[in-house]
């Protein structure tokens, strides 16, 4: 079985992200969306928030063959080799090549130079133009506007609880 592994905060989910979901269980078996946590960075939404989130989104679709795990603080590439991924999937807006490109590289020098270990491809996969501006940045600015309706348009369903959950956050 092939897996792969689209690891990102999700804080929240969006439209942009499912996209990238919806096309790599076209190439893979499974997809292990993970959820991780970058110490540096500031979360609107708590890991347990974040995972239920992809989850109701993944669930109000097409739940087959997608898993969502929480691996917390963990190395990506450590939980890759566990459970045997053979890739890593990243999705692409105009302008996050180079910083994506970088990533993949630090995942693959840190697999192959101080592990050992065999190099895990990365699979970029373009968004579509329906879905380009869709950032969790931008849904999280706008929520803290208040403007919900803007916001909802950019997360996948079900939007009713997720609306109640965004107000409790708030």
């Amino acid at each position: 079985m092939r897996t792969a592994v689209y690891a990102g905060s999700f804080d929240p989910i969006t439209d942009g992200h499912m996209y990238v979901i919806k096309n790599a269980i076209k190439i893979f078996d499974t997809v292990v969306v993970a959820i991780s946590t970058n110490p540096e960075k500031r979360y609107m939404f708590d890991r347990e928030q974040r995972k239920g989130f992809v989850e109701e989104a993944i669930n109000a679709d097409d739940p087959r063959h997608i898993e969502v795990v929480d691996i917390g603080n963990s190395m990506l590439v450590d939980y890759a080799l566990e459970i045997g991924a053979v890739a890593f999937i990243r999705g692409v807006r105009h302008g996050d090549i180079n910083e994506e490109m970088e990533m993949a590289w630090m995942n693959s020098s840190y697999l192959c130079a101080m592990r050992g270990k065999p190099d895990i491809p990365t699979i970029f996969i373009p968004t579509s133009i329906d879905v380009a501006t869709c950032r969790s940045s931008t849904v999280r600015h706008l929520l803290m506007m208040g403007d919900f309706k803007s916001a909802l348009g950019m997360i996948p369903p079900p939007h009713d609880s997720n609306t109640e959950k965004f107000r409790k956050t708030l």
